[in-house]
């Protein structure tokens, strides 16, 4: 078949406006000749030849038939979906498996999950689904069921192990990337190099390591006396920080680190 050529969708169930007398709905099961039934479709007095007692099936029947039939098709083409109807549930042996059925609170459908399905799935609820059904809401879909579903990273990958929010802490993210910080107090500052080292190493790359001196005595006396600070070197687990000033004496300061790697 081809998707590109439907067929035309049915507006209006068959004998719709018939008037009374042409049209009969069709019973399970029938003795009245020419009539059609579910079980037996045309009786076999159909088939015969009126002179040899046969009888002509009779035009409400065939109204009637193609009437239900249509009408059917039609909920279909409108994207109609039935509730649960446990007679028709009994008459069929049950539910096939994956068969949907609206709720009869119409916020969601009830998806059979098992095969011969004579579960009223009404007895349960959307959080906790009776046997033999789940629960399929509008909107929400199992994202392993949507092509280029985006993933989604659970709260767990963030926190636990993967961090240690203190002074000298680290952030791991998912996907590998690591930031992490530290502070170190500093004396006699004048032209030294000061190895600081990370709150862990890191596993494979250091990118990035970025200092800042905080040196809490910068004011008065001492204002024009600052200090300078670089990164000199830096491995996976330490920084060599790089310290002067443009002033003599011996300064209390404290040198922040913060690093990027994987």
């Amino acid at each position: 078949m081809n998707n590109s050529s439907p067929p035309v969708k049915i507006y209006t169930a068959f004998a719709q406006s018939a008037s009374p007398g042409y049209m009969t709905p069709v019973p399970q099961t029938t003795s009245t000749p020419g009539q059609f039934s579910w079980t037996i479709g045309s009786g076999p007095e159909t088939f015969l030849a009126p002179g040899s007692g046969g009888t002509p099936p009779l035009g409400d029947s065939f109204n009637g038939l193609m009437n239900q039939m249509s009408d059917n098709l039609r909920w279909i083409n409108a994207g109609g979906i039935f509730q649960y109807d446990a007679t028709y549930a009994t008459n069929i042996g049950g539910y096939m498996q994956n068969a949907i059925v609206q709720m009869a609170s119409g916020n969601g459908f009830w998806r059979s999950t098992v095969n011969n399905n004579l579960v009223n799935p009404e007895t349960g609820t959307p959080s906790a689904p009776a046997t033999g059904w789940a629960v399929i809401t509008p909107n929400t879909y199992p994202w392993s069921q949507i092509t280029g579903a985006p993933s989604f990273v659970l709260n767990s990958a963030f926190t636990g192990a993967n961090q240690s929010l203190v002074t000298n802490g680290y952030q791991k993210f998912p996907g590998g990337m690591i930031q992490q910080w530290c502070s170190v107090g500093l004396t006699s500052v004048s032209d030294q190099i000061s190895t600081i080292a990370f709150p862990i190493a890191f596993p494979n790359s250091c990118f990035n390591v970025q200092v800042t001196v905080l040196d809490a005595t910068l004011s008065g006396a001492n204002a024009s006396n600052q200090i300078i600070g670089g990164v000199s070197s830096f491995s996976l687990s330490s920084v060599n920080v790089l310290l002067g000033q443009n002033g003599g004496g011996a300064r209390n300061i404290t040198v922040m680190v913060n690093a990027i790697g994987r």
